[in-house]
């Protein structure tokens, strides 16, 4: 699992709108893409999406941002502790 680590260090390394560029690459030294089916590249896709807020196109045509915002884990810990209070 040593190369999920180098990916996930490339990954957090890309300079902002070079993220496709790096994945290719990194696909092209693997001999596939499927190192984008891990959980652990799917997180460390989803940090960097998050830290740099970046705009991303979906497929029906619509434009999203990516933040912290709109993760689930944060709320329910929250639900969860304001429950516990009560």
């Amino acid at each position: 699992m040593t190369s999920i680590k180098v990916c996930k260090y490339f990954i957090k390394s890309s300079p902002v709108g070079e993220l496709h560029e790096v994945l290719d690459d990194i696909g092209k030294v693997l001999g596939s893409q499927e190192f984008l089916q891990t959980p652990e590249i799917k997180e460390a896709l989803r940090e960097y999406y998050e830290s740099h807020r970046l705009h991303l196109h979906l497929s029906d045509g619509q434009t999203v941002l990516v933040s912290a915002q709109g993760r689930q884990e944060p709320i329910v810990r929250y639900v969860q502790t304001e429950q516990s209070y009560q």
